[in-house]
């Protein structure tokens, strides 16, 4: 599977999220952070009693085979090895979460959730998304934006508000860090998803044209492989909002990196002087 990226790291990384039962949007108790857990599971195993607990941590290694697992089942394409590697460590700006259950007696944990989401620079994302998101002045090259790869919900932990919980976690930490908007992309058949974002404040900007490319089989139409996708964003800030600091460091931007590219090639031109002469 291809499609346009939104940044460098990602070039196969798929939005299609939600599957068609996941449409509740009920409010549930406030989010329970905790660390990873060295016990996490290391397979999808079968959903708990509800009187289990559920909490909200960072994705770690041992989430491995349930991250994969869970990604097989939600999504029409594989994912290549390198997408949970980074996933797992979160480098490369990625910041993943799980939705875990924990079965009080036994203590052992099942992954009934995740999302994963990737910060760029705006000038690392795509000039259509930017320019449907108001955002393509090249002022803001500096500024950050948080980009939704992935998110889905076990089948069986559906309408219980978890998809949204991981939402805000993403949400919350974007707005921390100050970044400018939250975007993603859903492809055009996944009426939940888009109903979803919808209802958590995105606005549909865009419709793309043949944004997909699924060769896997497990799309809709096997005889088809060509899907377009919406792009789904929701401001964080407004322009207003910037500090004196961040207006100068958007400013400054374009002209930090011709210092870099003009440093660079100094520094070549340098060490051939002095390999010359040696």
């Amino acid at each position: 599977m291809t499609r346009r990226g939104a940044g460098p790291d990602f070039q196969t990384s798929f939005q299609s999220v939600l599957r068609p039962h996941d449409t509740a949007f009920e409010g549930v108790p406030e989010i329970q952070v905790h660390r990873p857990s060295d016990r996490a599971s290391h397979l999808v195993l079968p959903l708990s009693s509800l009187r289990d607990e559920v909490f909200y941590r960072p994705v770690c290694a041992g989430d491995y085979s349930a991250l994969k697992a869970a990604h097989l089942k939600a999504f029409p394409i594989d994912y290549d090895e390198a997408f949970y590697e980074r996933a797992i460590a979160q480098d490369s700006g990625i910041s993943s979460w799980a939705a875990v259950q924990k079965d009080r007696q036994s203590g052992q944990e099942e992954l009934i959730g995740f999302i994963t989401a990737q910060y760029l620079r705006l000038h690392e994302c795509d000039p259509t998304d930017r320019a449907a998101m108001g955002l393509g002045s090249t002022l803001v090259n500096g500024q950050e934006v948080v980009y939704i790869l992935t998110l889905g919900v076990a089948e069986a932990a559906r309408r219980r508000g978890t998809a949204g919980q991981l939402l805000r976690l993403v949400l919350a930490a974007a707005e921390a860090r100050g970044c400018r908007a939250c975007f993603l992309h859903v492809i055009c058949y996944n009426h939940a998803a888009i109903s979803f974002y919808l209802a958590h404040s995105f606005d549909q900007l865009a419709e793309l044209r043949d944004f997909y490319c699924i060769v896997s089989g497990r799309q809709p139409d096997p005889d088809r492989a060509q899907y377009n996708a919406y792009l789904c964003a929701r401001h964080l800030r407004e322009e207003g909002d910037l500090s004196a600091m961040a207006y100068i460091s958007s400013a400054l931007f374009p002209f930090r990196s011709l210092m870099d590219s003009w440093g660079q090639a100094s520094g070549q031109q340098l060490a051939g002087i002095v390999a010359a002469s040696s």
